[in-house]
């Protein structure tokens, strides 16, 4: 009698082929574990890919810059015969604060609104009453400079209190024109370059 085994036999009584497939088992399992573990991982990182992107977008919006602008308005008063020009302030109507200069021009007019080449005299023709105000000063290029920088939706001080025609004429009409300036506060060197002034 042959008492040699087969390789097969002799593999299957040493249990190699049911270990065979064990071992193959167990390699489809972490197979397929790997697999799910890859999916959640890219599923993942979409996510969280969508989501800074829309954070990004998000902050974006906010991130919103407003430019500075630089506006003034001219206050006054008149009186009920419209002679007498009162209280004459200037108002910061920008959204940043600024420093304001402003110069006077007193002129004839004809019945027609053009000027004419006459100047008036003062005290003559005209009285003008300046505010007592030491934040204005006039300086040698004719400007009133005034010291403080205005914040937004504030006035300076009163510049003239009172300017009033003293002669009547029948062909011309007095004229005074408050002209003013304003530059943004900030930085110093604006004002210092523009105006060439340092208050």
């Amino acid at each position: 009698m042959n008492n040699y085994i087969t390789n097969h036999e002799y593999g299957y009584k040493l249990g190699l082929f049911a270990k065979g497939k064990r071992y193959k088992k167990i390699r489809h399992k972490k197979y397929k574990n790997n697999l799910f573990t890859q999916i959640t991982i890219i599923l993942l990182f979409c996510l969280v890919t969508g989501t800074i992107a829309y954070m990004i977008k998000q902050s974006s919006i906010t991130n919103e810059f407003i430019m500075g602008e630089v506006k003034t308005q001219i206050i006054e008063n008149f009186d009920s015969n419209n002679k007498t020009k009162k209280d004459v302030n200037i108002k910061n109507i920008g959204n940043v604060p600024a420093y304001i200069r402003a110069t006077i021009v007193i002129s004839w007019k004809d019945n027609e609104g053009k000027v004419l080449g006459e100047i008036p005299e003062e005290n003559v023709d005209y009285s003008i009453k300046f505010s007592e105000s030491s934040n204005w000063i006039k300086e040698e290029d004719g400007y009133y400079y005034y010291k403080k920088q205005i914040e937004p939706n504030e006035s300076t001080e009163i510049l003239i209190e009172e300017c009033k025609q003293l002669k009547e004429y029948d062909n011309k009409i007095l004229e005074v024109t408050i002209a003013n300036q304003a530059i943004q506060a900030q930085p110093t060197k604006a004002m210092n370059e523009a105006w060439e002034k340092g208050i």
